[in-house]
């Protein structure tokens, strides 16, 4: 059965890895005939912590993880919408050298993947330190703007989470690229090193 998905506003981010979502719906009213708006709250898993108040988000029904909590965070709608509205502290350089950066490597991962293409599952692998160096190049520069204009810290810190979340995507087509590589040679490059799979002993299920 597939999972509901809503959309809904936060409205509290207090508890850690828990936010409060408030899903507004719109409802005919059974006696007047008039459409009315109807709200509910919602606990939803925030892994990394990354939700704020006022961010508009994408929660997913999944397995309860708590006694109230059977929703998570799949995704943050308008925060770079609330960047754009702002006027830029800076001109972005690094951060959209970065997003093409991480959106080459999950094409190219993708791709080993459909064609078992170990050559091209290494240039993946190759591209991840650079995509680390590039965030934390980022930090720095985005901790001097806050030590030396304080009132820039909310769209610093708004800047750092997109490209901690960049950052989270280039890992997660690093780790496909790692699975390619076991799939088509037979070896284990997590961590760059480069282990073949442990023998099974014989007699024993493959």
């Amino acid at each position: 059965m597939p999972k509901r998905i809503l959309q809904g506003i936060v409205v509290s981010d207090k508890a850690a890895q828990t936010v409060t979502v408030r899903v507004e719906r719109k409802v005919m009213h059974p006696v007047y005939k008039k459409f009315i708006r109807r709200s509910k709250r919602y606990a939803a898993h925030d892994e990394s912590n990354n939700c704020k108040v006022g961010d508009t988000v994408m929660i997913r029904e999944c397995r309860p993880l708590s006694k109230t909590k059977r929703w998570r965070v799949v995704n943050i709608v308008e925060r770079a919408l609330g960047l754009m509205e702002q006027p830029s502290i800076k001109p972005l350089i690094d951060i959209p050298h970065m997003a093409k950066l991480v959106e080459t490597m999950v094409r190219k991962s993708l791709d080993a993947f459909v064609r078992k293409d170990a050559e091209l599952a290494r240039t993946v692998l190759a591209s991840d330190d650079a995509v680390d160096d590039l965030r934390d190049t980022i930090y720095q520069e985005l901790i001097r703007t806050m030590q030396d204009d304080p009132a820039d810290t909310p769209q610093c810190v708004n800047l750092m989470f997109v490209a901690r979340n960049l950052e989270r995507i280039a890992d997660h087509a690093t780790n496909i690229a790692e699975d390619v590589l076991f799939l088509v040679q037979g070896i284990d490059v997590r961590h760059h090193s480069e282990k073949p799979p442990s023998p099974v002993p014989e007699g024993e299920p493959q």
